[in-house]
């Protein structure tokens, strides 16, 4: 009879307990997307140039709808409009976000084990330069996985459609090499005994894609084709940020937020100093939590505990990726709308 009663107790604890992670899961995901919506202004006879710091976000002769970093305040210039510019348009906008990844629904929460900086650059195109094509540049920052955990990437359309820009992340974004990959400031190189940083801003580790061409404007509303969502595959699972309240993410909750009510995927607008291995999240921004269950707008990522961080991302990042020599590269996969 004890035995019974031990069990029922057991069973309901245990069902209180799912009961009360079920209750947490229910994150408002609109909070996590780390861009808002805004129009641009127009002057007649000029180009709108938007800056976020020193980086161009938009540049646009139209009162277009464009994605900008949360916390942030444009920068807002014009400029005269060249015979050039008329008779052949120019880059839309460009935005930039780092994408970090558990690759587990029960990880460490250091968000670490695959982290990628993706840029975002929207052109014009077509003979009257009435559509557009999203340029999609995927450069991998860090990978905390396990030598043993084949990890996939890809990215996910408005429409649908799928870009799976690999089916090994390490093998194909990394060459292959083993071990912890920049999730650790005391890294050193076998070669000369000095502390490295494994560099990943070239053609050889960089992948880019061409999305497109789909029709421009949108009633004056933010083109719905902007919007991507890139996610990573461990086995069974797929993982996706928690960015962008879509479709994608209300009918599948379970592949955006784990059983402890936190993201398995965070995105973070702007330069973004990551966990090192095996550090939670939260022991190194002081407001994540606030910012996960919705009390903090943004994550204060400026706010951030250098000793339990990597130190030197701006090392690593490529802001312009389209700048490089990409003569002697494989062409960018090409996903038709």
């Amino acid at each position: 009879m004890k035995k019974i009663l031990l069990m029922i107790a057991v069973t309901l604890f245990l069902t209180s307990c799912i009961n009360e992670d079920f209750e947490n899961m229910k994150l408002d995901l609109d909070n996590l997307d780390p861009f808002v919506e805004m129009t641009a202004p127009t002057k007649e006879g000029y180009i709108t140039i938007i800056k976020s710091d020193t980086f161009i976000i938009c540049q646009t002769d139209t009162p277009i709808k464009y994605l900008f970093p949360k916390g942030k305040e444009p920068k807002i210039s014009y400029v005269e409009k060249s015979k050039d510019y008329q008779n052949g348009g120019i880059d839309i906008s460009t935005f930039h976000f780092v994408a970090s990844f558990e690759d587990t629904k029960n990880g460490d929460n250091d968000y670490n084990d695959f982290i990628a900086f993706i840029t975002v650059n929207t052109k014009q195109t077509g003979q009257y330069n009435n559509y557009q094509n999203l340029e999609i540049y995927v450069q991998p920052l860090a990978c905390g996985a396990a030598n043993s955990t084949n990890l996939k990437f890809g990215i996910k359309f408005n429409n649908g459609k799928i870009w799976m820009a690999s089916n090994n992340v390490r093998q194909d974004f990394f060459n292959g090499t083993p071990g912890f990959i920049n999730v650790y400031n005391d890294e050193v190189a076998p070669w000369n005994n000095t502390n490295v940083i494994y560099p990943t801003n070239d053609t050889d580790h960089i992948k880019r894609c061409i999305y497109g061409p789909f029709a421009e404007g949108n009633n004056g509303n933010l083109n719905p084709n902007y919007r991507i969502n890139p996610f990573v595959i461990n086995g069974n699972d797929t993982i996706f940020l928690a960015i962008f309240n879509h479709n994608l993410e209300t009918e599948n909750y379970n592949n955006v937020v784990n059983t402890k009510g936190y993201p398995l995927g965070v995105a973070t607008a702007d330069l973004y100093h990551w966990p090192l291995e095996k550090i939670h999240i939260k022991d190194c921004y002081p407001n994540f939590n606030n910012w996960i269950n919705g009390s903090d707008q943004i994550l204060d990522i400026g706010n951030y505990n250098s000793s339990k961080t990597f130190y030197t991302p701006y090392k690593i990042i490529r802001y312009n990726p389209e700048g490089l020599n990409w003569t002697n590269s494989s062409a960018p996969a090409y996903i038709s709308y």
